[in-house]
């Protein structure tokens, strides 16, 4: 089964942010392209109308002394022009700033409500599995602690394999209960203690059906179910007694 691998939500912003300014530097320059009033892209010095010597000394040809600059022109200055362009630029970078920490203020929010999400999920995922524990978990024992609990006499010992096998061979003072059907023997059962320690086996290895009808006796009330998972293979195997019927 193949997994997802999650995406870094900071990188993510990071890259959205870093589109969203190249999609704006493109749009400024196809705005300054098209539009009539935009920014050269190489500055040009607006000429005026030409005069004549004739005209300029008012109808006497003969060169005089130099003119003084005049103060008084109406072509922009240079400073002028500058000036212009620099608080144009500013302006188109100032606008770029605010959407770009908008839109970066925006995926931070969005990462930090998927964070704050997923760790609510975990956290309630978690308490259904601690509910789950405490109303009843089946355990687990070995072929030591189920040889500790017959030589004892403890415990309710029941054969969860078909009648065919039980019959072959089980563990002395076991009961023949097949998960499918324990409907039929629920007098079988010590039912006026739903405390009573019940040992619960079968084959052994991989034989799921010990599983199987130990879940359903927790299911029923029992609280203290237990799996031997060496079952009758095991049991066998060490030589401890079994019986026939």
């Amino acid at each position: 089964m193949t997994q997802n691998i999650p995406t870094n939500p900071w990188l993510k912003a990071v890259r959205e942010a870093r589109g969203l300014l190249l999609a704006a530097v493109i749009i400024a320059i196809g705005f300054n392209w098209f539009s009539a009033t935009g920014v050269p892209w190489v500055r040009t010095m607006p000429q005026g109308p030409a005069i004549s010597n004739e005209e300029l000394l008012g109808g006497d040809t003969t060169l005089g002394a130099p003119l003084a600059p005049s103060t008084s022109s109406t072509v922009p200055s240079d400073t002028a022009i500058h000036d212009s362009t620099a608080q144009r630029h500013q302006d188109s970078l100032a606008a770029l700033a605010a959407l770009e920490k908008k839109r970066i203020e925006d995926s931070v929010s969005a990462v930090r409500k998927a964070i704050a999400d997923s760790t609510k999920q975990a956290a309630e995922a978690q308490v259904k599995e601690v509910e789950s524990v405490q109303k009843g978990t089946v355990k687990e024992i070995t072929t030591d602690q189920a040889k500790m609990l017959f030589d004892r006499k403890k415990g309710f010992w029941i054969d969860a394999r078909p009648a065919d096998l039980y019959a072959k061979g089980h563990i002395p003072r076991a009961i023949n209960i097949f998960p499918e059907e324990l409907r039929h023997h629920i007098n079988d059962l010590p039912a006026s203690d739903l405390n009573t320690l019940i040992v619960v086996y079968c084959n052994g290895g991989l034989c799921e059906l010990s599983h199987e009808l130990a879940n359903n006796l927790v299911a029923m009330g029992f609280t203290r179910v237990v799996v031997y998972t060496g079952g009758e293979a095991e049991w066998r195997e060490r030589g401890y007694p079994l019986v026939t019927k």
